[in-house]
C-alpha cells in the first residue's frame, strides 16, 4: 500500500537526534544528574528562595541563571506550595523572557506576555488552537505515523528511541499542522532545535529564529491566498470582540509553539520510554491494563518532566516563604523540584501509578499553563499506546548503555536502545 508523501518523508527524512542531546556547558556533573536533590539540599538551608548571585548556586556554577543585568538579584524558587503560589500570582511574580525567548520569539510572545494583554493575545490563539479540525489534524497523522515507525523498528529487531521514535513524532505532527511541506522536516526539526538552545548558543539560536521566520512568513502568505483546515489558516481567520492576530503575531505564535512544542515533547516521549523499560514490571502493568497509559505519563511527567524551569520577575518587593524578595529580582521556577518536594508528594523519587492526578506542575500552573499540553499528551500518550500493541516485547537493550536522563533545564535522556 503506498504511503502519502508527508509519511514517507517522515520515516526518510534526515533528521539528526544529536540536535535534542542536553548539552548545558559548566554545570557540575552531579547537579545534571539530580538537579532536585541538589536543590532540596539547598532548600533545607536558605529555605524555599535560593538565592543564585551571577549564576552560582550554592558555590557551584549553573550558567543560564546568570542575568545579563550585572547586579540583579537572582533566585531559584522551590517547595510546591511556594512555587504554585508564584505561578498564580501574576500581579507580583511576572513572565521574564526579555532577555532570552522574547528577542528570538518577537514582541507578542505569549509565554512572556502579562496581564491584561496577555488575556486577548492567549484567547484568540486557544480559539484557533482548539478547533475541532486541528485536534482531527493530529488524529489523522498521528496513529499512521506512530505505527509506521514502530513497525520498522519491529522489522529491525530493534532500535534507539530517542533517534527512531521521539524526535520524529514531534516534529512531523507539528509540521502536519501548519501546512509545512515535507521535504522541510530535517531543517524544521534543526531550527528548532537551535531555537531552544539559546541560553548556552545565543547568535546561534537568532539566526535560526530569523530563518523560521520566514519559512512560517511564506506558509502565511500561501494560506491567505489558499485557507486550509490547518493551525496556521485558523490562526488568520480567529478573531474576538472584532480584533484578529496580525502576521506578525501569527509568525511569533508559530515560532514558539515550533521549537517548544518539539524540544519538549521529544524530550518527555525519550523520558516516557525511559522510565517504562527501566523500571521492573511498569511496562508489563500497562500490558495488562492499558487504561493506565494516561495515568502512568502524567506520573512519569512529573517524576522527570522535559521543562524543569522557567523564568519569572518581581514587580515589587515581595514577602514570600520567609524571605523578602526584591523588586525586579530575576526569578528561576523550578518545576522539576516542586513536583518531588518531599514535603507535598509521598515517595517523591518513585514512580507511582496510584497517585492522585492533576497535580503536577509539568505544565505549569494558572494563566500561562503550556497551551500545547493537550497536543503533548495526546503525542506521548497515543504513542504509548500504539507501542504496546505493535511492541509488546519492548524491553531495553542490554548491551547497550542504559539510558542516562540528565539536565538542569531541560531534562531527557540522549539516548534509549531497545530490543522487541
Amino acid at each position: 500500500m503506498h504511503k502519502p508523501d508527508w509519511l514517507e518523508a517522515a520515516l526518510s527524512a534526515p533528521i539528526d537526534a544529536g540536535f535534542f542531546a542536553t548539552a548545558e556547558g559548566g554545570v557540575d556533573a552531579a547537579i545534571l544528574a539530580d538537579p532536585q536533590g541538589y536543590l532540596e539540599s539547598l532548600r533545607q538551608q536558605e529555605g524555599d528562595f535560593i538565592p543564585a548571585p551571577e549564576g552560582v548556586l550554592g558555590g557551584k556554577p549553573v550558567p543560564f541563571l546568570q542575568s545579563p543585568v550585572p547586579g540583579r538579584p537572582t533566585f531559584v524558587a522551590t517547595g510546591y506550595e511556594t512555587l504554585k503560589s508564584v505561578l498564580v500570582d501574576d500581579r507580583h511574580f511576572l513572565q521574564d523572557y526579555e532577555f532570552s525567548l522574547a528577542p528570538i520569539m518577537g514582541e507578542t510572545l505569549i509565554s512572556g506576555l502579562n496581564p491584561p494583554v496577555h488575556a486577548k493575545y492567549r484567547a484568540l490563539v486557544s480559539k484557533a488552537f482548539g478547533a475541532k479540525s486541528i485536534s482531527a489534524l493530529t488524529d489523522e497523522s498521528l496513529e499512521p505515523l506512530v505505527t509506521a515507525l514502530l513497525e520498522r523498528i519491529a522489522a529491525q529487531g530493534g532500535g534507539e528511541l530517542v533517534a527512531d521514535l521521539a524526535c520524529r513524532i514531534p516534529v512531523v505532527i507539528l509540521g502536519q499542522l501548519i501546512g509545512l511541506p515535507p521535504t522541510g522536516y530535517d531543517r524544521f526539526a534543526e531550527l528548532a532545535a537551535r531555537i531552544m538552545a539559546f541560553a548556552y548558543h545565543w547568535d546561534d539560536a537568532m539566526a535560526a529564529a530569523a530563518e523560521l521566520r520566514e519559512l512560517v512568513l511564506g506558509l502565511i502568505e500561501a494560506r491567505r491566498a489558499d485557507p486550509q483546515g490547518d493551525l496556521l489558516s485558523h490562526l488568520l481567520a480567529a478573531e474576538i470582540d472584532g480584533e484578529r492576530l496580525s502576521d506578525e503575531d501569527v509568525v511569533t505564535f508559530a515560532r514558539a509553539l515550533i521549537p517548544a512544542g518539539i524540544e519538549t515533547t521529544t524530550r518527555g516521549m525519550g523520558t516516557v520510554f525511559a522510565a517504562l523499560l527501566s523500571q521492573p514490571g511498569l511496562y508489563q502493568r500497562l500490558l495488562a491494563d492499558a487504561s493506565l497509559v494516561p495515568v502512568a505519563v502524567e506520573e512519569i511527567l512529573r517524576w522527570n518532566g522535559p521543562a524543569q524551569m522557567i523564568p519569572k520577575k518581581t514587580s515589587i518587593d515581595v514577602e514570600i516563604a520567609g524571605r523578602v524578595v526584591p523588586a525586579n529580582a530575576s526569578i528561576w521556577c523550578a518545576l522539576g523540584h516542586a513536583n518531588r518536594d518531599p514535603q507535598f508528594w509521598d515517595r517523591p523519587t518513585e514512580i507511582a501509578l496510584d497517585r492522585p492526578r492533576g497535580r503536577s506542575l509539568t505544565f505549569s500552573n494558572g494563566a500561562h499553563t503550556c497551551i500545547g499540553n493537550v497536543l503533548a499528551r495526546k503525542e506521548l500518550e497515543g504513542t504509548v499506546q500504539l507501542a504496546l500493541r505493535i511492541l509488546p516485547k519492548l524491553r531495553l537493550d542490554p548491551q547497550a548503555q542504559a539510558p542516562q536522563i540528565q539536565g538542569v533545564l531541560f531534562r531527557s535522556p540522549d539516548r534509549c536502545a531497545v530490543l522487541v
